[in-house]
């Protein structure tokens, strides 16, 4: 020990000044190092990295092998499925049904119906034609609503039909009539067709240019009906006569 002590007493002092200088300055560095660069491996204990998934909901859970979805739900999408039998596009995304959502094919489910059909890549199956309408725009009935097709949903009845792009099928002819305006029944309601709805009768038969179909005219084509049951009192024992919904040439005279 003391031989070192001895040896070192011998050094220069410049040399040692210069070397204190020299510890001086890489602790200061490595100080700033560490501000500006943490150690990770402190960090990647205590951290998972993200990872990539898939859109969560129905894209990534909800699929069927094959084109058919369980009861209750309807197909949004065909897709390849490795884990499916047969090769090409094998598999269904399905989910619940509701309003305003696009669904495969043109077969509303029930309770819902067609306002438009488009095409769209989704729903394109091995046998598809490139751009052909494949899919259907759902809606519940309500009042007033252009549907598709020219049958009216449970407790309905049409009062005007027409021809509407958006209602077109790949076997549509340009031009045809091809959607129907619903209305529930009323009293006093002009609707197409010479059949009452159950529980109305028939006030009068009439025409009307908006209840015609495929440029073909047929007189009469319409009717005003009223309900089975008597109609409502005005409060004085006077019977309110209904007020008749006419097409916009004008309606018949009424005689009660």
């Amino acid at each position: 020990m003391m031989k070192i002590i001895l040896s070192w007493s011998k050094v220069n002092p410049a040399f040692i000044a210069t070397l204190t200088s020299h510890l001086i300055q890489l602790t200061l560095l490595s100080s700033l190092l560490l501000l500006a660069n943490p150690v990770r491996s402190q960090v990647s204990e205590n951290v998972t990295e993200p990872e990539f998934q898939e859109e969560s909901g129905q894209f990534s859970t909800n699929i069927v092998c094959g084109f058919t979805p369980p009861a209750g739900y309807v197909a949004v999408a065909y897709r390849a499925e490795f884990s499916c039998p047969g090769s090409g596009i094998n598999a269904t995304v399905y989910q619940l049904p509701s309003n305003g959502l696009q669904i495969c094919g043109f077969t509303p489910p029930a309770g819902y119906v067609a306002v438009s059909y488009r095409s769209t890549s989704a729903c394109y199956t091995n046998s598809s034609s490139f751009g052909a309408n494949n899919s259907t725009i759902i809606q519940t009935p309500i009042n007033g609503l252009q549907i598709c097709g020219l049958n009216s949903p449970s407790g309905f009845v049409p009062v005007a039909y027409r021809s509407e792009s958006g209602c077109s099928t790949n076997t549509s002819p340009l031009g045809a009539t091809n959607s129907t305006v619903i209305q529930t029944p009323t009293n006093g309601l002009l609707m197409c067709g010479l059949n009452p709805p159950p529980g109305y009768v028939i006030s009068f038969s009439t025409y009307s240019s908006s209840c015609v179909t495929n440029n073909i005219t047929t007189n009469p084509n319409a009717i005003v009906i009223n309900a089975t049951t008597p109609p409502p009192s005005d409060g004085g024992g006077q019977v309110k006569i209904p007020k008749p919904i006419c097409p916009p040439e004008g309606c018949p005279k009424l005689s009660y």
